[in-house]
């Protein structure tokens, strides 16, 4: 009889000359599936990076965001260092695709837990922030307000002076003992800056409103150097809006409220030789320059040589650290000598004699000017934020926040690249709160020189003093 045949065997299919068995096949289902897995994640990271960068594209040419330092003098975008955006971007992707995955490792067996780390403060958390004593913040942990922490808040509020303390609680800022004992005391404040802020130019708001269409209007910062110009755009985004700039044709802001962050011909750039005549690469492209309302700041001209110090933007002078802001030359003793001063606007760069002078003819040029505008302390928007910024608002008919929001950290930090050491609220706080910080890096001969050179005109206007 014949034997039963048996069944032909299946060949192992071959590609590329390797055979594949079913063993193989399973191992390449596992190892394909993890790979996929892992490149849709990379790629899903990948997307969100994109649209981040795109976002803040955008910001740079019309939505939020700071100065560029290679851009010259009207540019800006200092916000959110890179580390910490990349920081945030990695964890918002993680929180909102990877929760209490895992990826298993086909070469090795090992298992990848990919958790989410919640990042940031809820609704019952505040920021509590330890400052040295040479204001370098330390430290920063979110803690619940628990009882404890309430109590802890309200013991930490006795210890600095009441209107310190609610600035500090519109920002969301719980401080520790270490740091209170550095914010300055109120009478530090006014014995600088007056007890009442100084804005002029309230006689400009009524006929900017019956000239300008409402949702024409549009309001931003003007002003030099470390004046305090992104701190105004930030609270002024943030707590005031102009409601028909929503149907605005010819300027669209991040918020379409109407709030910009500078002026069209360049926030730094000298009126005189720039409005109509330059057009900012920021914020700039198809504004009506003539409709537009500028916030020009100005800060105390001691404060403000120290900021030229640690940031000098498009500015070029001898100084070196510890001979800063150096004023005259160091090495002619039987004459005052000023050290000039060289800078770089848009349209080109001009001469002054020192830094006291760049600081004169800068505010000079803007008080010859006629068009509606506002003139207020860098100092106030910081100890009188809420204020201020409601009077601006104001001013062009925007709506003001009834609850009124300040911003923690630091006002260039928001967006893109910033110089390192920009201050934050609380550094601000301690930094100019304190008399003492004023005349920080002038030798007798610099405060000689200032007193003398720096026009009385201007320090009267706006309430500064000459050091004794």
């Amino acid at each position: 009889s014949s034997q039963p045949q048996e069944p032909p065997r299946s060949k192992p299919e071959k590609i590329n000359g390797s055979s594949i068995t079913p063993n193989n096949n399973k191992q390449t289902s596992r190892t394909n599936y993890s790979f996929a897995k892992i490149t849709t994640i990379v790629f899903l990271i990948a997307i969100a990076d994109v649209l981040f960068i795109w976002h803040s594209i955008n910001a740079s040419i019309g939505g939020e965001g700071e100065e560029p330092h290679h851009l010259g003098a009207e540019a800006g975008l200092h916000h959110l260092h890179e580390k910490k955006r990349m920081k945030q971007l990695n964890d918002h992707v993680k929180n909102k695709h990877l929760k209490q995955n895992s990826v298993v490792d086909s070469d090795n067996g090992s298992q990848l837990q990919l958790q989410s780390n919640k990042v940031g403060a809820s609704e019952n958390q505040k920021r509590v922030i330890t400052v040295n004593t040479n204001g370098d913040v330390i430290g920063k942990d979110f803690n619940k307000i628990s009882g404890a922490n309430k109590n802890s808040e309200k013991k930490s509020s006795h210890q600095m002076d009441e209107r310190i303390a609610k600035i500090l609680k519109s920002a969301h800022v719980e401080v520790d003992k270490e740091t209170s004992s550095q914010l300055p005391t109120w009478e530090n404040v006014i014995s600088q800056y007056g007890e009442k802020p100084i804005i002029y130019g309230l006689e400009t708001c009524e006929p900017y409103r019956n000239s300008v269409k409402p949702e024409d209007r549009m309001i931003g910062p003007a002003g030099i150097f470390n004046t305090g110009t992104n701190l105004l755009f930030q609270l002024m985004k943030e707590n005031c809006d102009i409601k028909e700039a929503i149907h605005s044709q010819s300027h669209k802001e991040p918020k379409r409220n109407g709030v910009r962050w500078q002026a069209p011909w360049g926030k730094h750039n000298p009126p005189a030789t720039h409005k109509l005549k330059n057009v900012a690469k920021m914020w700039g492209e198809g504004i009506n320059q003539t409709a537009f309302f500028p916030v020009v700041m100005i800060k105390d001209p001691y404060h403000w040589m120290g900021s030229q110090c640690r940031h000098h933007y498009q500015t070029w002078w001898d100084h070196k650290d510890g001979n800063c802001p150096n004023l005259i030359a160091k090495n002619i003793v039987h004459r005052d000598v000023p050290v000039d001063v060289k800078v770089k606007y848009a349209l080109g760069w001009i001469d002054y004699e020192s830094l006291t002078d760049m600081w004169n003819k800068w505010y000079e040029g803007y008080e010859e000017q006629s068009f509606p505008m506002l003139r207020m302390r860098f100092e106030d928007l910081l100890f009188h934020g809420e204020e201020v910024t409601r009077i601006a608002c104001d001013c062009v008919g925007g709506k003001f926040t009834n609850h009124f929001t300040y911003i923690e950290g630091s006002a260039k930090e928001n967006g893109m690249p910033i110089h390192n050491g920009a201050n934050g609220l609380l550094k601000a706080m301690i930094q100019y709160g304190d008399p003492n910080k004023r005349l920080n890096g002038l030798t007798d001969r610099d405060r000689l020189y200032a007193s003398k050179s720096l026009s009385s005109n201007l320090m009267e206007k706006f309430g500064y003093t000459a050091p004794i």
